[in-house]
């Protein structure tokens, strides 16, 4: 499953990473740190790491499922599109 940076949810502008150890780079506003970002994935269920402002990293488990992995992108998607509709609104 890839990540989508459409225009419905567009707040991501870098991914990067070794195997499965990624961080996502955030355009980050005053609404949206990477900090709120992970809260928000906690929330659902997904633990992320903050790093700076605007980083958020991922280190999964070494042993992994691909349908664990899928769980992670659609809850970061989800979580995304909830950022952009937010930043519409508030334009």
């Amino acid at each position: 499953m890839t990540l989508r940076t459409d225009a419905e949810a567009c707040v991501p502008y870098q991914i990067r990473g070794r195997g499965l150890m990624s961080a996502v780079e955030i355009a980050e506003t005053k609404e949206l740190t990477a900090w709120d970002f992970c809260l928000k994935l906690k929330e659902r269920g997904v633990l992320a790491k903050p790093t700076h402002q605007n980083i958020i990293r991922f280190t999964p488990p070494l042993v992994i499922t691909e349908e664990q992995i899928d769980h992670v992108v659609d809850v970061f998607q989800t979580t995304l599109r909830t950022y952009a509709t937010a930043q519409r609104r508030n334009v």
